[in-house]
């Protein structure tokens, strides 16, 4: 198994407004619910590792589990591609 890819948070909702337009995040104790007209919730994306930080990193695969659950993986590997790779 390959070592974890890290990904800033800055840049995952940098990513979303390009990608998803209209998505708002509510922060819960552990993780952020992302929330999207028309699609359902995604309630676990992490708020990093040590809790409510700025700008944490997170680790890639919960980026590529997001975008799979909203459809929007081409539009996210032009945005992130190391997560992906």
């Amino acid at each position: 198994m390959g070592a974890a890819t890290f990904i800033p948070l800055s840049r995952v909702w940098q990513m979303l407004n390009e990608c998803l337009p209209g998505w708002v995040s509510r922060p819960t104790n552990h993780n952020h619910r992302i929330f999207v007209a028309g699609h359902p919730v995604y309630p676990s994306l992490p708020l990093g590792e040590h809790g409510h930080r700025r700008d944490a990193e997170i680790k890639g695969g919960h980026v590529r589990n997001m975008a799979r659950h909203f459809g929007i993986e081409a539009c996210a590997k032009t945005h992130i591609p190391e997560a992906f790779g």
